[in-house]
């Protein structure tokens, strides 16, 4: 689904993915059991946090910094993860799937 064959074959390049694409990614891992960070729009800042799907993602939002200050504004496009700032060098974030106790009786 996401190789460039759309096999879903290992990609040795970086690839873009549509908006849909991204968000079944993030569905699919969620689904799976993982545990996917990324960033969000909270309290007028981008920051980390546990995604339920890939709508949470920041669309158009970029950030302005310099030393002692830090503002969201709106982009004139809807790129998602294109702001440029700290939280974000870390991209979408995958952690291990949760293990499911097994209950023995």
């Amino acid at each position: 689904m996401f190789g460039h064959d759309g096999l879903g074959s290992s990609m040795t390049s970086p690839a873009v993915l549509s908006r849909p694409e991204l968000d079944t990614l993030v569905a699919a891992l969620i689904a799976d059991g993982y545990r996917v960070i990324g960033p969000t729009v909270q309290d007028n800042a981008i920051v980390l946090a546990e995604l339920t799907s890939g709508a949470q993602l920041p669309a158009g939002w970029s950030v302005d910094s310099a030393p002692g200050q830090y503002r969201l504004r709106r982009r004139n496009d809807a790129a998602i993860l294109g702001t440029v700032g700290v939280v974000l060098r870390a991209g979408l974030q995958l952690f291990a799937r949760r293990k499911r106790a097994q209950v023995r009786r």
